[in-house]
């Protein structure tokens, strides 16, 4: 009978285990879905300040299609140095820093030196700005 009653008890707890484990994966699905949303908004943000950037650098539409179709062409590369599992952490900080170097000189041809320093300092200072709204993480 105690033997039993043991493994009764010994039944009931893993099952009671087993139903909180299943409540905790239910309970975390929403709230990946809800970090998820983050990005998206994330991408907005970058968007509006490119955006704000092309006006206060003063760019003309056209100029603002090739930026764009410059920094496409740098995101790609980037993409493919990240898919690269041959290359080590430090080779693909060195690709990163050549494809943001390539990118960047490109784009100061592009706009000039003038329009291309407006731009920098926009940029820098929406990114101060987006940082200064964001809460604190702890």
């Amino acid at each position: 009978m105690k033997k039993l009653i043991l493994t009764l008890s010994i039944f009931t707890i893993i099952g009671s285990v087993n139903a909180q484990e299943a409540k905790t994966k239910e309970v975390a699905k929403p709230m990946e879905s809800a970090s998820s949303a983050q990005p998206q908004m994330s991408k907005e943000q970058k968007e509006a300040n490119l955006v704000e950037s092309f006006k206060r650098a003063e760019l003309s539409e056209e100029q603002q299609k090739k930026a764009r179709e410059i920094m496409a062409e740098s995101s790609a590369k980037n993409k493919e140095v990240k898919a690269d599992t041959k290359l080590t952490e430090e080779e693909k900080k060195v690709k990163f820093k050549a494809n943001a170097d390539d990118k960047n000189a490109k784009l100061k041809e592009l706009m000039g030196e003038a329009k291309y320093k407006a731009y920098t300092q926009a940029q820098k200072a929406l990114k101060e700005a987006v940082q200064m709204a964001a809460p604190v993480k702890e």
